[in-house]
């Protein structure tokens, strides 16, 4: 109904207010989650390669476990992350995405 659809629209919009406030004071603490978040596709294409290297009988990482794997694999995205946040550059991934659309449309007026 209209009135569950405004209460949850408010109740998510509170949440989300309250997290954005509570996160303030330790800006520095979250960056490396930030710096991930912020370059999706570049992540995203790295662990599809790592997996590659992973899951084939004889594969470079096969020797690893899935908890291993999955420890690395945060590790990594956090510490990309950070140097991410410290360089204040897109990821590799956006930036080319980035220039592949400037390239078409033109710099913004």
């Amino acid at each position: 109904t209209p009135v569950e659809l405004l209460h949850s629209i408010g109740v998510a919009s509170a949440v989300l207010g309250l997290c954005l406030l509570l996160a303030r004071p330790f800006k520095l603490l979250l960056s490396p989650l930030a710096g991930a978040g912020s370059m999706p596709l570049s992540l995203y294409a790295g662990h599809l390669v790592i997996l590659h290297l992973w899951r084939p009988d004889g594969a470079v990482l096969n020797d690893l476990s899935a908890e291993t794997l999955l420890l690395i694999l945060v590790v990594a995205a956090l510490a990309l992350g950070l140097l991410k946040t410290a360089l204040g550059r897109r990821g590799p991934l956006e930036a080319a995405t980035y220039a592949a659309g400037t390239a078409v449309a033109g710099p913004r007026p």
